[in-house]
């Protein structure tokens, strides 16, 4: 694994990292998002991580899953050491919903997801204004579920020094598509666009406050 120019950095300051295909069924998704946010070209020191050979997305049996938790929690650890020297990570990942396309933000920031929150009240743009109530903040705590300041809780089986930790902000965006496989244009925009959003909120803030210690 390693990191590669999207947008490019910006006097040597390497925001966010953009992670995709950690699913490996995920990953053409992954790659359509990212061609979009090249082509957009508006968000400087945003870099892409490519997991290339990444797990299944799908349940493993049950005499499968203590080899599938090892793979899962290998590639976690690779991306948390790439990731110490980024201020923002974004973990992309897709779903189905039949209203598609909808998402999840993920994170344990609650000043972060208060910001997304904020700024889908107030946004203009059509795509993203016609969705917001389908978009659900979803708050990551440690030691149980913890609803607060209007995120649903949620739970993850990511290494919690992944998501919880001081060295940068760890945020997961699951998008909810209604067609299969890589998904469509409407798609790709709607991801491209829900992430400026995170990485407009993430510049500001600095890792390891906001969140349970």
């Amino acid at each position: 694994m390693s990191a590669g120019e999207l947008g490019g950095s910006k006097d040597g300051d390497a925001g966010t990292l953009l992670v995709i295909g950690v699913h490996r069924e995920e990953l053409a998704f992954g790659e359509r998002v990212a061609a979009m946010l090249a082509d957009r070209g508006d968000l400087p020191g945003l870099e892409l991580l490519r997991i290339p050979e990444g797990i299944s997305g799908r349940h493993p049996r049950s005499d499968q899953r203590f080899h599938y938790e090892l793979q899962h929690r290998a590639i976690y650890r690779q991306i948390r050491e790439l990731a110490g020297r980024y201020r923002l990570l974004i973990d992309l990942h897709r779903g189905s919903d039949d209203e598609g396309p909808c998402a999840d933000v993920i994170c344990a920031d609650d000043r972060l997801l208060a910001c997304v929150r904020k700024r889908l009240a107030e946004t203009r743009d059509p795509d993203i204004a016609a969705r917001r109530e389908r978009i659900r903040a979803v708050r990551l705590a440690l030691g149980g579920q913890v609803a607060t300041n209007g995120a649903m809780a949620g739970r993850t089986v990511i290494p919690s020094d992944t998501w919880n930790n001081g060295e940068f902000l760890f945020v997961g965006l699951e998008v909810y598509l209604s067609a299969d496989g890589v998904g469509r244009q409407e798609d790709w925009r709607f991801s491209a666009r829900m992430i400026a959003t995170i990485v407009a909120c993430g510049r500001c803030l600095a890792p390891g406050v906001g969140k349970d210690d």
